[in-house]
């Protein structure tokens, strides 16, 4: 009996550490590699070309002096800046606008006899230039500091 217990206390842990898996050591992880992308030479004829910068519009003849007169000035109109850049194109900045973009709104406008109508966020606004004064909504513009120095 002596026998019997002495190779079961020393058959047991044998067969203990060999199902647990007690000698198996594990590989070390490999760490993962880099990815290298190929760095591939550009020259000159494969550097993609920037489009042109195109020069400001021109001042169609077929416009009104009184109406050429008034593209390209800009006017304060209350807390309103307004820069009249083309024949249809006004860009309005400050006041309401000052939240909505820091450039500035940009909206169509027409001129017809003098008369200007400006549309802009769903309403209309008039007013009239004459060459020298504009008014719109019955409020006389008048030139910004920047543009009298």
């Amino acid at each position: 009996m002596k026998k019997a217990i002495y190779s079961i206390n020393v058959l047991i842990p044998i067969l203990l550490m060999v199902s647990c898996d007690v000698f198996k050591e594990e590989p070390p992880q490999a760490l993962p590699r880099p990815v290298v992308f190929p760095q591939i030479p550009l020259d000159d004829s494969q550097t993609p070309a920037h489009p042109p910068i195109s020069p400001p519009p021109s001042v169609p003849d077929s416009l009104s002096p009184l109406h050429q007169s008034l593209i390209g000035t800009e006017w304060k109109i209350g807390d309103i800046t307004a820069h009249f850049k083309t024949a249809n194109q006004v860009t309005l900045q400050g006041g309401p606008f000052a939240e909505l973009a820091m450039q500035g709104v940009e909206t169509a406008y027409t001129f017809e006899d003098g008369n200007i109508t400006i549309r802009v966020l769903g309403e209309t606004q008039t007013g009239t230039w004459d060459g020298t004064t504009l008014s719109i909504n019955n409020t006389t513009a008048v030139l910004p500091t920047s543009s009298l120095e």
